[in-house]
């Protein structure tokens, strides 16, 4: 197929298609692999051309980018034949390492560590493999380590011979001696004090004998042995294939405690720093740092000699809300790009609209990561200022309430003046924005908690009289017409 234009023409075009049909955030190529140089040509092609796809897709659509990414052998070599480096690096967005599947009992008539992190003997591991990528420029942050949720059974020759290299017959338990690691559990469990069991640290490997059966697999400490490793490595991450395979979530339960545990003891960069040198790291935030510094003393001189008028309010992207006045109850909000607003809301279409009020229209919205959001956006027709705006954000975030949208951030961006909250299903969140924001609010733009009775007692009036809170009325020749709350 990858020879052949016209065939990666096609392929690439249904692909994106199928993805989209069914909402997909991406495209993983799993493949066999090449076997000539020829093929791995093509397949450098292929991937230029798809990326080239998708970027265009994207623009055409204001639909969010597809992630590509793909799985590649455990070293960047398979015999003689080298992987396109350069073209993979370029077009895809990460690489599944299948680091697993070294030694199976089809093919070798020996026991073996089908997934070692370590072989100190020479034969394949996960660790050579990751060094040989990293060795020819591939970045550890566009690297996943392929972790297995199964393992192999080999038959032995003699059963008191149940090393790791042992001679054997042939595979067990299934045709191809593969196995998932819950079946092996409820295999080894079912045999009880008959099992025998050796953890080799220094390959990371587990594996029993069974009279004439031995069975090797990771178990969970071999797991959280890794994903410590992909860690150290400042690897982008891990995965799986099979998580069915999985024993009651135990291996998945025992990478995520890893993770959870390494977070707390590292700063929050370490987010940042998966997928960004340190230096970098630390450069940016001294650079933000002294940006922030001189900001606030900027604003806070610019306020003294514009007192009354009303201000610029740009703030950085991606960075926290800065409470310009001494108090610090109010958490920090994230700040939206514009960019990101646009997408998740699909270019602010009719179709994800829920409503409008006095602030303005507000959009249903869907961020890359898959939060869905609500998006106040303040109209242009709106009376509502800058000094107004600065408030509600500010104060906004300072109320939590179980009867309350959380504020989830803002943006400023390219004059706008958006509010993101968190979406409530089933179109209540549009009810609760339009409820009359109150008449302090209103005539001077100040926000207070105790809008909570305000807003009880409307509830209860509206009960109790079957009416709306606010209705138009006609005055007989003083005024055309009024609003009455």
């Amino acid at each position: 197929m990858a020879s052949q234009p016209s065939y990666r023409e096609s392929f690439i075009r249904s692909s994106i298609e199928t993805a989209r049909l069914y909402g997909f955030g991406g495209l993983d190529l799993s493949w066999l692999w090449p076997n000539t140089s020829f093929d791995m040509k093509n397949i450098g092609v292929l991937l230029d051309e798809w990326r080239a796809a998708i970027n265009s897709e994207s623009r055409n659509t204001s639909e969010p980018r597809l992630v590509l990414t793909m799985a590649v052998h455990h070293m960047p070599i398979i015999g003689a034949t080298s992987f396109p480096v350069e073209s993979i690096l370029r077009n895809i967005d990460w690489a599944n390492i299948i680091a697993f599947d070294y030694h199976v009992p089809l093919k070798e008539n020996v026991t073996g560590n089908h997934a070692a992190l370590y072989d100190p003997s020479g034969y394949f591991s996960a660790d050579s493999g990751i060094k040989e990528w990293l060795r020819r420029g591939f970045p550890a942050s566009k690297l996943v380590l392929g972790v297995p949720y199964h393992g192999y059974a080999w038959t032995l020759l003699n059963p008191n011979d149940n090393s790791i290299g042992a001679a054997a017959l042939g595979p067990a338990l299934t045709k191809d001696g593969s196995a998932g690691y819950k079946l092996i559990k409820s295999f080894i469990s079912g045999y009880g004090y008959g099992a025998t069991s050796t953890y080799n640290a220094t390959y990371v490997v587990n594996y029993f004998t069974i009279g004439s059966i031995w069975i090797n697999f990771d178990d969970v400490v071999a797991i959280r042995t890794k994903i410590s490793y992909a860690k150290t490595k400042q690897l982008l991450g891990y995965i799986s294939f099979q998580l069915g395979n999985d024993d009651n979530w135990q291996l998945s339960q025992a990478a995520y405690e890893v993770g959870k545990d390494h977070e707390k003891k590292k700063p929050l960069a370490l987010r940042i720093i998966v997928s960004v040198p340190l230096a970098i790291v630390i450069l940016l935030f001294l650079l933000g740092s002294l940006s922030y510094y001189m900001r606030k003393r900027m604003l806070k001189s610019k306020g003294k000699k514009d007192s009354g008028k009303e201000q610029s309010f740009e703030v950085e992207p991606n960075t926290a809300l800065v409470n310009e006045d001494s108090d610090q109850n109010a958490p920090n909000l994230q700040v939206f790009t514009f960019s990101e607003i646009k997408s998740a809301t699909r270019n602010f279409s009719s179709e994800n609209r829920l409503g409008e009020g006095g602030y303005g229209p507000v959009y249903k919205g869907k961020l890359a990561r898959g939060q869905e959001i609500a998006v106040k956006r303040l109209s242009k027709t709106s009376h509502q200022g800058l000094k107004e705006f600065k408030n509600e954000v500010k104060l906004t975030a300072k109320l939590q309430h179980v009867n309350l949208v959380r504020l989830l951030g803002f943006c400023t961006e390219k004059g706008e003046k958006m509010l993101i909250y968190e979406y409530m299903p089933n179109k209540s969140l549009d009810f609760y924005l339009f409820v009359a924001m109150y008449p302090e609010y209103v005539k001077r733009g100040t926000y207070s908690m105790k809008y909570d009775v305000y807003s009880f007692g409307v509830l209860l009036l509206q009960i109790i009289s079957g009416k709306k809170n606010t209705f138009l009325w006609l005055e007989r020749k003083s005024k055309p017409f009024g609003i009455c709350l």
